[in-house]
């Protein structure tokens, strides 16, 4: 597999886990129902978490290809694609916010 269909595998990948997030949002109809259902709670940030893999996959293979710096974590994957110029000033707070959360919740574990 070459690097332009492993991106484009992630890339579908991760349309699909953000097809099933909306689907859920659309489908529940209050928090108190989301919080309730602990479920629908765990498939839910279960496709968070690999949505936000899927990023950084992303990330790090265009790193790679492009032989940018190499990251020192999860959260420098987007500062090193933002120093590059590949990501937007205003979508960097948003990308390290869903590094933090992936880091949260690979490391909660539920009761």
């Amino acid at each position: 597999m070459d690097a332009d269909e492993i991106i484009l595998e992630r890339l579908t990948f991760l349309r699909n886990e953000v097809a099933y997030l909306k689907s859920e949002r659309d489908r529940v109809r209050t928090f108190k129902e989301y919080v309730d259902n602990i479920r629908l709670r765990r498939a839910v940030e279960r496709s968070l978490h690999v949505a936000i893999e899927a990023c950084l996959d992303i990330g790090r293979r265009l790193i790679a290809l492009e032989g940018f710096r190499y990251p020192e974590d999860n959260k420098d994957v987007f500062r090193v694609l933002r120093e590059e110029g590949v990501v937007p000033d205003k979508l960097l707070p948003a990308l390290l916010d869903m590094a933090r959360f992936r880091n949260l919740i690979s490391t909660n574990t539920h009761v």
